[in-house]
């Protein structure tokens, strides 16, 4: 604990050798000189509050500008996250065979989700490109340029490292 939870008094060192001393100085002191040390005492304990006095004003004094920094109804978050939905009922959560809807049509075609269960289903590859994308000349001259197939230069890579390995002498470290 950083703080300590009470303050210690274990008592003074004078006031076990000189019972009573405080009272005798007291005594001994102006009435002027009382009023002062009492009026200081007094002030350090009334300045935490009067602290506290000011921060209270300048906060409140800031609560009158806070209406101003609130978002105005056209920035506005467009949507309702999941949570807010199933709090309030209007949670609607699709089936996992169901896409987007069919068409681009009015609403009752858009109403209509895509149903994607096995029977449905169709190569969307063919559906969007033409069978034959290059004619055989084209497809004979794309082949004179063909590029390095990744997979078969893994291969030579690795190859290599093993026969790297096979000729080489590793030390043995013992640690």
């Amino acid at each position: 604990m950083l703080s300590l939870s009470r303050r210690r008094n274990a008592g003074d060192l004078l006031g076990t050798i000189f019972p009573g001393y405080k009272e005798k100085l007291w005594a001994k002191y102006s009435v002027d000189m009382k009023k002062q040390m009492i009026g200081r005492q007094n002030d350090k304990f009334e300045s935490a509050l009067k602290t506290h006095q000011q921060w209270g004003k300048m906060l409140t004094s800031y609560k009158t500008y806070e209406k101003s920094y609130e978002p105005t109804y056209k920035s506005r978050k467009p949507s309702v996250d999941w949570r807010r939905q199933e709090i309030r009922g209007t949670l609607h959560a699709g089936k996992f065979y169901e896409g987007p809807a069919i068409g681009t049509g009015g609403a009752a075609v858009a109403a209509i989700p895509s149903d994607y269960t096995p029977g449905n289903t169709f190569d969307r590859m063919s559906a969007n490109f033409p069978n034959n994308l290059f004619s055989e000349e084209e497809w004979k001259m794309r082949k004179q340029y063909r590029s390095w197939d990744m997979v078969k230069v893994l291969y030579y890579m690795t190859g290599g490292l093993f026969l790297y390995r096979l000729t080489t002498e590793w030390p043995v470290v013992w640690c």
